[in-house]
């Protein structure tokens, strides 16, 4: 099975093929500012948040500039994973096995 990152508008991804999703504040860094300079010059990047992105996802085809934040895109992967399915690192105590985020009683 095959699952997909939508990094915004009616674009899939397939999880396979992300290198790193980074938070879109980092494309004010000369390093990475030469990346998406590099990337826009070979066509290969994709502005999905009208100049304002809040991630960047870097797959092995192109880079997108994402409106959604790098937690939100977890969230929807993690949504479509197997029941009981955690993510890994220090959210792992924060999300309830659908993908849900625990509340203060959960």
């Amino acid at each position: 099975m095959t699952i997909y990152l939508q990094p915004g508008a009616d674009h899939l991804v397939p999880l396979s093929a992300v290198i790193a999703v980074l938070d879109g504040r980092l494309r004010r860094q000369g390093s990475v500012q030469e990346f998406l300079d590099l990337q826009r010059s070979a066509g290969r990047l994709v502005d999905l948040a009208g100049g304002r992105p809040r991630a960047l996802v870097i797959t092995d085809q192109a880079t997108y500039l994402s409106p959604l934040s790098p937690a939100a895109l977890r969230r929807r992967v993690w949504s479509r994973q197997a029941p009981g399915a955690r993510p890994a690192g220090g959210d792992a105590e924060r999300y309830t096995g659908d993908g849900r985020r625990r509340t203060r009683a959960g």
